[in-house]
């Protein structure tokens, strides 16, 4: 494996590390996690939660902070990488 590959794959679970932090902190710290999304995710963000697709950071914060405060499994497909799934309890 390439050190390039590594590197992107490492990027990758940072990435899905810091959006699971941030939709769990949604419950406790609306106002905080809707600084850290807006530096985690990019303004041209799509996310499908099941419901119907999510375009722009924007309509996909409005969701996951409106949501923070109940319990629920949420997934989301960052680009065309991978499915993350973060358990809320």
């Amino acid at each position: 494996m390439g050190s390039r590959k590594l590197s992107d794959i490492l990027a990758l679970q940072a990435l899905q590390a810091a959006y699971c932090e941030t939709v769990d902190e949604c419950a406790t710290d609306p106002a905080g996690a809707t600084a850290r999304f807006n530096e985690i995710l990019s303004a041209d963000v799509r996310a499908d939660y099941g419901m119907s697709l999510l375009t722009g950071r924007v309509a996909v914060i409005a969701f996951l902070v409106g949501t923070g405060r109940r319990k629920q499994r949420i997934s989301v497909a960052l680009d065309s990488y991978s499915a993350h799934r973060c358990n809320r309890r």
